[in-house]
């Protein structure tokens, strides 16, 4: 007799939840890069669960996560808000 199968959608083991946040930073930065948006590493690890928890169905595309992290900023850790933050007033002194 084999296993019985895993429902889909339950909690797999903590090597696979590591795994898909290395792969969504790697995809995220990839990404981020070639659209100009330079996150250094601790802001990609400041956003990254709450991309994980918040927007799932966007990833992988960068843009989409990028969206629903601005649009549900109310619900960001506060390490994620300041990323946010930090790179509005940063784009808004550019703009002058």
């Amino acid at each position: 007799m084999g296993r019985a199968p895993r429902a889909v959608g339950t909690s797999g083991s903590a090597s696979a939840r590591a795994f898909f946040a290395v792969a969504l930073l790697s995809l995220w930065a990839g990404a981020a890069l070639a659209q100009g948006f330079e996150g250094t590493a601790e802001e990609r690890e400041a956003c990254t669960p709450d991309a994980l928890s918040i927007c799932s169905s966007a990833i992988p595309d960068p843009t989409r996560v990028k969206e629903c992290l601005i649009q549900h900023v109310s619900e960001l850790s506060p390490g994620c808000k300041d990323v946010f933050e930090q790179r509005g007033k940063a784009e808004s002194e550019r703009a002058r």
